[in-house]
């Protein structure tokens, strides 16, 4: 959302789903919970002046203290989301980026043709303790999204 902001752009976000499921197997892995321990899955379409620009995926460790209300989900970031609800704070992220190619149903919820270029961006969020509390992926179309990095004193 900031560097949307950045180049001047109204970012958004439309939330497709959010549901307590069982962990499937990669998740439960990558959360460090046994398969089929609740969860909660979001996903969420991102906008940049009302088009869709990237498709994010993520599980979350879920508290039952700690509800997540939708209105959260709209309009904050993943890592805001998850600082809010997790036990133990500080947190940090850890990204591994590639590129790939959208498949039919990536393609047609970004509105582009199968095929198309994308970044993949897969996201673990760690708590304080180094607990695993957040894990997923976030497509980016090729032809609409650029990475850049902060400047960095050398």
């Amino acid at each position: 959302h900031k560097e949307m902001a950045a180049r001047g752009l109204a970012p958004g976000a439309r939330l497709l789903e959010a549901r307590l499921v069982p962990a499937p197997e990669k998740a439960a892995a990558r959360l460090q919970l046994p398969v089929g321990t609740r969860v909660l899955y979001i996903r969420r379409l991102l906008l940049a002046n009302g088009e869709p620009v990237a498709y994010d995926r993520k599980y979350l460790r879920y508290d039952r203290g700690k509800p997540i209300l939708e209105n959260e989900l709209q309009y904050q970031a993943f890592p805001e989301i998850v600082e809010k609800h997790a036990a133990a704070l500080p947190m940090s992220s850890r990204m591994v980026l590639r590129v790939t190619v959208l498949g039919e149903e990536e393609a047609r919820i970004l509105n582009v043709a199968a095929g198309t270029p994308a970044f993949l961006v897969e996201q673990s969020l760690l708590s304080g303790d180094g607990r695993p509390v957040g894990w997923g992926w976030c497509l980016y179309r090729g032809d609409r999204y650029e990475l850049v990095s902060a400047p960095e004193a050398i």
